[in-house]
């Protein structure tokens, strides 16, 4: 089960990095509202 995650997580940050290698990127300030909103939502 664990193994199976780390497969999942490491599929993952490669797609991030070919997004990335593209010039597909999120303006960091739109990043940290995202993780404040998600913050909100999940603590209330």
């Amino acid at each position: 089960m664990v193994e199976a995650r780390l497969d999942e997580l490491r599929g993952e940050i490669a797609e991030g990095l070919e997004q990335a290698r593209r010039g597909e990127l999120i303006p960091g300030d739109e990043v940290f509202a995202r993780i404040r909103q998600n913050s909100r939502e999940r603590n209330g």
